[in-house]
């Protein structure tokens, strides 16, 4: 009975975490670049990838911010 207890337990605390891992709030909002197409956007997650890079000089801390952001890089400006 302890040891089936004990297995509950644990998949109850592992459950939990796999559930509040993606439900986390976003910290922090990044401007990357496709490198392809030269198009800027704004992402929730820093990009772990070579198809986007990272332009601008830090994450900011909401979407608002970035995208204020996004219109002072060079590399983003329309032409």
């Amino acid at each position: 009975m302890f040891r089936k207890c004990l297995m509950i337990i644990a998949a109850t605390a592992a459950l939990a975490v796999s559930f509040s891992a993606s439900a986390q709030p976003v910290d922090e909002w990044y401007v990357v670049q496709d490198p392809r197409t030269k198009r800027c956007s704004v992402v929730e997650r820093r990009p772990t990838t070579e198809s986007m890079v990272v332009v601008g000089p830090h994450g900011y801390p909401s979407r608002v911010e970035a995208e204020t952001g996004m219109k002072t890089v060079t590399v983003c400006e329309t032409r």
